[in-house]
């Protein structure tokens, strides 16, 4: 896995997934959502829920081990 660069409000919104395994569609935090997408690390459903990927897991995991 390439080095991502993170914000602290992406780094942020990973662990608080993580924590809750999914997460309501927030148009305030619209571009974050966004930005982690393109990433790869979250996915969204067809609820207006979005879910970590494998990868945004093990991302999370290691922001928390930090």
């Amino acid at each position: 896995m390439a080095r991502l660069k993170l914000t602290r409000t992406m780094q942020d919104l990973l662990i608080s997934m993580l924590n809750r395994q999914e997460y309501p569609v927030d148009r305030n935090n619209g571009r974050t959502f966004q930005a982690l997408e393109e990433r790869g690390l979250i996915h969204p459903d067809f609820y207006d829920q979005w879910h970590l990927t494998d990868e945004g897991h093990q991302v999370a995991l290691k922001l928390l081990k930090k």
